[in-house]
């Protein structure tokens, strides 16, 4: 793993990713399917951002906006990484020495929030969701 750190220059931030500096910017999309990873790489960047849901649940019960592909632990016991897997080959398709982060929603299943009332709190519109 390379080190990674910020340093100025001319007054400036600039990401350093090991010896080589990049531009503070990174490319995410929620909608995998208008994804532009290759224009991106084309620019000149390398620096993507992954969406990953640990549950599929709403960002919150009012809006019921799902930006998500599918949640890992959706299937309980069967942790499925498949989607974040294809995202990731998509990037390296376009750019192999991209640097990939990821950006995890962290939410619990609905089979969890049913099996553990005791871990959750009450939220607008009858539901419930995990205290953190």
């Amino acid at each position: 793993m390379k080190e990674s750190k910020i340093i100025l220059k001319n007054g400036n931030p600039c990401l350093c990713i090991g010896d080589e500096e990049f531009p503070a910017c990174a490319y995410i999309t929620y909608f995998e399917e208008h994804n532009e990873y290759e224009a991106f790489a084309n620019a000149g960047f390398k620096i993507y951002s992954v969406s990953i849901s640990l549950a599929s649940q709403p960002i919150n019960t009012k809006s019921g906006f799902m930006p998500y592909e599918k949640g890992v632990f959706d299937v309980k016991g069967k942790a499925d990484f498949s989607s974040v897997d294809e995202t990731i080959q998509k990037i390296l398709s376009v750019c192999p020495n991209a640097y990939i982060f990821p950006r995890i929603y962290v939410c619990m299943p609905q089979w969890w929030i049913d099996e553990n009332p005791e871990e959750t709190i009450p939220v607008p519109h009858n539901k419930r969701r995990e205290s953190l």
